[in-house]
């Protein structure tokens, strides 16, 4: 059988008549004496001359072999000739008069198997990677050391790739490595990938058995290839009509081999060509201006803050071609504690970084939270930031549960922490872009790109509070305003200079009862906080205590009408309490203080003088502050 590959071709077949060596006249002494295996194959080497050839085989003979067919019985030819007589055994034949008759039946000689070889490296979706292809007989295939150059393909097997099929098989991760990977995870699926995906491979010509093969799979994941001949396209289609596929078809390749070490083979992990962030600079109350919040302090257990400014991650994994890929999702292997094989981690969904670039114009503190779409933490949700002035960088994460078919969604909330003794001034945050990262790998394989999102959007973080300023009623009754006012003073305790226009009304902001706290009338207390329930300071909230309160009634400025049951006398002044949004308390003695504190009084309607009387409540003086008296003097 030929060492090359062949599609067509037919075994030729020569009958040779053995008697008729022993016709001649001297084959006792000579043929059946004389060596049959020298330069003339299968005559024995008695005949080493004209006279005697033509002694002992005929005139005819002499005429056909020596003189025609490229004269193969001549000893100087080593028994070859030409024609059919263009073998060792030539002499023998053209002697024998024997001819060759074909088989009836073309047929092909195909190589035996196809084996591929390539790099141990991570590869990413849709790029162009090369995996070498061969194509090699039996001996060439069993070869199992070396490198992929030791290996060679079948000569004159010079089919185009463009006759094979290319396509992908999911990888089977050992049992083992499946239970550490939940292990590690605490998920119970972690090898489903929805996408099968597809291989195309760039058309070229095999050459000898050998092609360099240029190809892209459209998915990420970790999968297995199988190549094989196209039905139809085989080498050996000339044999469709009466070999079995098993035996006609080229045995497919289905592992990789590393190109370095073909004792080893490679897994086909794909990651990523490109993440794509788009992101929201947004706040909980839907305005430009938000309060101040120290989110961790309130948000003790790991709910979304409800006054916090945020930015919105919706996060694209695709391919190079553009399209969205469906395997990085949070079934398909996203154990990034993964086990190795040979130096892979078989993890194809990863963590990424949340990387946010703010502006700050002023040195402040801020707390943080990441949650997923699901309104989840992630990971450890209190975290605080100090911020310079200008721009800060600060980085939060999102884990690979948090993909479904390529897609992830996350929230990065985020205020400027306050006290309730400390009152600041507006501070101005910028929001100037937002992007992804990852740092768990290095190879040249790890995504090409990180797409992120220019936002360049200011929010403005201003301190609030409620505030009731004193009232002296006259009777026992009365409706006080309450309002939602912000600080703003020429310089705060951080050395931070006020600037009005940071205030949700600008510079034609109003103060009620404190130069440097000012009206927002833009508080909507629905969405950005409320005056809360008003009580008797010591009271219980019951139409019992001595100074009852009605509901506020959750309008800007709020108000309240107080009823006092005259227990006291005249006049009577004290303390009411309203437990407003935890972002609108503020008490400069007291940094734990839950509540706000407002004083009232209330005054006789008569014109009697009052006289001394002791109180824990009431302040002490001689007579009323209100008089009817015509003349004060």
């Amino acid at each position: 059988m030929p060492n090359m590959a062949i599609p067509i071709t037919r075994f030729s077949l020569s009958a040779l008549d053995m008697s008729k060596i022993y016709e001649a006249s001297f084959y006792e002494s000579c043929l059946l004496n004389s060596s049959t295996t020298g330069n003339l194959q299968g005559i024995g080497q008695c005949v080493d001359s004209e006279p005697k050839y033509k002694a002992i085989f005929g005139d005819a003979a002499w005429e056909r072999c020596y003189n025609n067919n490229g004269e193969p019985c001549k000893p100087s030819n080593g028994g070859v000739g030409t024609g059919i007589y263009a073998n060792d055994y030539g002499c023998l034949m053209c002697t024998l008069d024997s001819n060759i008759t074909c088989s009836s039946d073309n047929f092909a000689i195909r190589p035996h198997a196809f084996k591929a070889f390539g790099e141990n490296q991570y590869k990413r979706a849709a790029e162009d990677f090369n995996i070498t292809v061969k194509a090699l007989n039996e001996t060439e295939y069993a070869k199992n050391t070396g490198t992929a150059l030791d290996v060679n393909g079948s000569t004159d097997y010079n089919a185009s790739s463009s006759t094979l099929n290319v396509t992908p098989e999911t990888y089977a991760a050992s049992s083992t490595n499946i239970t550490l990977m939940q292990n590690h995870t605490g998920k119970t699926d972690v090898t489903t990938c929805p996408e099968s995906g597809i291989f195309t491979i760039t058309p070229a010509n095999f050459i000898n058995g050998e092609v360099n093969a240029s190809m892209k799979y459209s998915e990420t994941g970790i999968v297995d290839v199988n190549i094989s001949e196209k039905a139809g396209n085989e080498f050996a289609l000339i044999d469709a009509d009466d070999t079995n596929d098993l035996e006609r078809y080229i045995t497919p390749a289905t592992l990789i081999y590393n190109i370095t070490d073909i004792s080893k083979t490679n897994i086909l992990l794909f990651t990523p060509y490109s993440f794509d962030t788009s992101a929201t600079y947004g706040t909980t109350n839907s305005m430009d201006w938000l309060y101040m919040n120290d989110i961790n302090q309130s948000n003790t257990t790991s709910t979304t803050p409800d006054m916090s400014a945020y930015v919105s991650y919706l996060i694209t994994a695709k391919n190079k071609d553009g399209n969205t890929v469906k395997n990085y999702t949070a079934t398909c292997f996203p154990d990034t504690n993964a086990p190795s094989v040979n130096g892979l981690k078989i993890n194809s969904t990863f963590n990424l970084n949340l990387d946010l670039n703010f502006n700050s114009s002023a040195v402040a503190n801020i707390s943080l939270y990441s949650e997923d779409n699901d309104s989840n933490a992630i990971g450890t949700p209190t975290k605080n930031k100090s911020l310079v002035i200008g721009v800060n960088s600060v980085q939060e994460w999102i884990t690979p549960f948090q993909f479904n078919n390529g897609i992830g969604k996350a929230t990065v909330y985020f205020n400027i922490d306050r006290n309730n003794t400390g009152a600041l001034n507006p501070v101005t945050i910028k929001v100037i872009d937002a992007n992804t990262s990852t740092s768990w790998m290095s190879d040249p394989g790890s995504p090409k790109n990180f797409n992120g999102a220019t936002l360049n959007t200011n929010k403005n973080f201003v301190y609030g509070k409620t505030n009731a300023p004193k009232q002296v009623f006259i009777g026992n009754t009365g409706t006080i305003p309450i309002y939602y006012e912000i600080f703003c003073n020429k310089t705060d305790s951080s050395a931070t200079v006020c600037d009005k226009t940071l205030l949700p009304n600008g510079s034609t902001s109003q103060s009620t009862d404190d130069p440097r706290w000012f009206r927002n009338t833009l508080h909507i207390p629905a969405s950005a906080g409320v005056v809360g329930k008003v009580i008797h300071k010591g009271g219980t909230g019951a139409a019992s205590d001595t100074v009852d309160a009605s509901n506020a009634t959750g309008t800007n400025p709020d108000n309240t009408t107080l009823s006092y049951d005259l227990s006291k006398g005249y006049p009577y002044k004290t303390t009411m309490e309203n437990n407003a949004s935890s972002w609108l308390i503020y008490n400069m003695y007291n940094a734990s203080a839950t509540k706000n504190n407002f004083e009232v009084e209330f005054q006789s309607p008569e014109s009697d003088w009052t006289g001394i009387k002791d109180t824990n409540n009431t302040a002490v003086g001689r007579g009323a502050f209100w008089t009817n008296k015509r003349l004060d003097w």
